[in-house]
């Protein structure tokens, strides 16, 4: 907006960590960086891992924790099949820590039964 006619130093700025631990900063960037920590902090909350599916369980090995933006893939059980409707998918999504997505697997003998019913 005007206000930074130079590129700003401190996003090259190197950290260094003393003994005890402790990031040290030239002044200035400590302002930053403590404001860019609280800013992916919050932007990119971690999910645990991926919730129990009814008739389904995950295609790959599941971890503990998820990012932002991951999502893992279910498969429904012998004998059930994935609801293709619009609002169902395969997939569930972490979302600013929360799990994200609509995953139904239906019964191939509740099927068949619909199925003859309109039939008929």
């Amino acid at each position: 907006f005007g206000l930074l006619k130079k590129p700003a130093k401190h996003l090259h700025a190197k950290i260094k960590i003393n003994p005890e631990g402790k990031t040290i900063f030239r002044a200035g960037e400590s302002i930053f960086f403590s404001f860019l920590f609280f800013l992916v902090m919050t932007v990119s909350k971690k999910c645990g891992p991926p919730p129990h599916v009814n008739n389904a369980d995950t295609v790959e090995m599941t971890k503990k924790e998820c990012n932002t933006g991951e999502r893992v893939e279910y498969m429904c059980f012998n004998k059930y099949t994935l609801d293709s409707h619009p609002a169902f998918s395969k997939y569930l999504t972490c979302q600013q820590g929360e799990w994200r997505g609509n995953i139904k697997c239906l019964s191939i003998n509740t099927l068949h039964h619909i199925y003859h019913a309109y039939t008929l």
